[in-house]
């Protein structure tokens, strides 16, 4: 599964700014996986030119050209059928792009086989997930027209907030950590749904780069909302809700746990009597209390230390791990901008085209770039002498 030079991918992740190259962080490579050891690479990863002039990763490439099998190619097939017989419009399963569907170059059958993949390969299950994953993408990308794009201004600027980040680490039952800071959410300027936008946004991007060897499909996400640092004034519940209703209804990733840290009384007191209402999602809330417990205890579970390694712990919520959410989007989009930049650099450095003409008989050639300053001297003295 290979993409062109205009996928997130590129966008986000391909070209650093210079830097951030000599400080490295473990953020800065949070895609730049080992092939064969199925960690992270040792060193920064390596870019190179393609032959069409655009950036490509190789590490990224070689992790995501994974094949399917032979019983996979024929329960994608299947998938197809069922979805052709219901004339389903994002049918049959092919490479076609839908750009209704997503602003990377992601295939129909690049989404149906991460469905397959996160149902277990049931079919059944496989073509529910990609009814509900398209229908709901093709109705937040109809709103205005590919909103979930980085050029997006209400998902760019809360993107470099560090509102929402992946986490450079999986939680202790190896599904992928997302942490969102509800401290960098105004609720005066921004709304629940700005907020469901990137958070959208930031799925897709998880669907789709697969980081961690494939955490997500294979094992589920876990979220961390961080709401130690606002009031109850500032906290929405349907936050939370909408989040966990999103994933199991839209998302073909497994939920895990949704973690709540360090809410004050009258949030943890809105939040208990909310649920008490959503039974079913009651098994996936949990409110953190504080951040490390000893190993031999016997508690609440209500200790981060019970859902991330004690080690990996980030420093700003009372860790020792190294990782600033504020700098995670920023690093990305710097990328971004730099890779804009190439792109721009490399199209107007492109070679003029020639076109061939059949004229009197014979061929002539014809150039469509800009011409030299020596032909048209070369005309111009021809007019003087005649």
């Amino acid at each position: 599964m290979y993409f062109n030079k205009e996928s997130m991918i590129d966008e986000f992740d391909l070209i650093q700014s210079a830097s951030y190259v000599k400080g490295w962080s473990d953020q800065a490579y949070i895609y730049g996986y080992g092939v064969e050891g199925g960690g992270y690479a040792d060193e920064p990863v390596n870019f190179q030119n393609s032959k069409d002039g655009g950036v490509v990763d190789s590490h990224i490439q070689k992790v995501n050209s994974r094949s399917k099998t032979v019983k996979e190619t024929r329960q994608l097939r299947s998938m197809s059928e069922r979805l052709q017989r219901s004339s389903y419009r994002f049918s049959p399963i092919d490479d076609t792009v839908d750009k209704e569907l997503t602003r990377s170059s992601w295939t129909r059958e690049d989404i149906a086989l991460f469905c397959l993949r996160s149902m277990n390969n049931n079919v059944k299950k496989a073509v529910k997930a990609y009814k509900c994953f398209t229908t709901m993408m093709c109705k937040f990308n109809s709103k205005n027209g590919n909103e979930i794009d980085i050029h997006n201004p209400t998902i760019l600027s809360q993107l470099r907030t560090g509102k929402v980040v992946i986490f450079d680490k999986l939680d202790l039952h190896g599904r992928l950590l997302v942490i969102i800071n509800l401290h960098h959410h105004d609720p005066k300027l921004q709304t629940v749904d700005d907020l469901i936008l990137l958070f959208v946004f930031v799925i897709e991007l998880i669907m789709i780069e697969n980081p961690h060897n494939y955490a997500a499909e294979r094992n589920g996400l876990s979220i961390l909302i961080n709401a130690s640092k606002i009031g109850f004034s500032d906290f929405r519940m349907e936050y939370c809700l909408r989040i966990v209703q999103i994933l199991k209804k839209n998302f073909p990733i497994k939920i895990g746990q949704l973690l709540i840290f360090k809410p004050s009384r009258l949030i943890k007191l809105s939040i208990k009597l909310v649920m008490l209402t959503k039974k079913r999602l009651k098994k996936k809330f949990q409110i953190i209390n504080k951040i490390f417990e000893p190993l031999d205890s016997i508690t609440d579970f209500d200790a981060l230390s019970h859902f991330i390694d004690r080690n990996h712990i980030p420093k700003e919520l009372g860790g020792n791990h190294d990782f600033v959410s504020d700098e995670f989007w920023e690093n990305k989009y710097q990328g971004h901008m730099l890779a804009e930049l190439f792109r721009k650099r490399k199209a107007s450095n492109k070679p003029p085209e020639q076109i061939k003409i059949i004229a009197n008989g014979g061929c002539t050639t014809r150039r469509t770039g800009p011409k030299k300053n020596s032909e048209k001297n070369g005309r111009k003295h021809r007019k003087m002498a005649n």
